[in-house]
């Protein structure tokens, strides 16, 4: 049996589809919130302009773009109907743009000397962009 349904991301939602029988799940659409609206998306095998749309004004318009699409047919998933119900967002995390926090710096272990800093070399006297020299 393969389910459609919308679940929650970071800045919107993302049209999932599910096969039962593979326990296979990937995302087929969605849309995110941005400062001039909704920008929604129906994801195909080829680039075609015509699965993008920028500027929607609301969550409802964007929705509907996605799902007048029907991308779930190029899946082989013809006649399924999306659930209405929105899911919350999966455990596993999205890719981000931004590093993963790095870890705290060891603490020195009482009783152990810290090493004194050594002074380091003068620098050379160059302007930024003669570092190769």
């Amino acid at each position: 049996m393969i389910i459609v349904y919308w679940q929650a991301a970071r800045r919107g939602q993302n049209l999932m589809l599910f096969n039962d029988e593979t326990g296979r799940e990937q995302s087929i659409g969605g849309f995110r919130e941005n400062a001039q609206g909704f920008d929604a998306y129906v994801t195909t095998a080829e680039y075609d302009p015509r699965n993008s749309k920028n500027g929607l004004p609301n969550l409802e318009e964007a929705k509907a773009f996605v799902e007048v699409s029907r991308p779930w047919d190029l899946y082989g998933a013809q006649g399924a109907e999306v659930e209405p119900e929105v899911r919350p967002a999966s455990t596993t995390p999205e890719p981000t743009d931004e590093p993963a926090a790095a870890a705290p710096p060891p603490q020195p272990v009482a009783g152990t000397p810290e090493p004194t800093p050594q002074a380091s070399p003068p620098l050379p006297n160059k302007r930024w962009w003669e570092f190769w020299k």
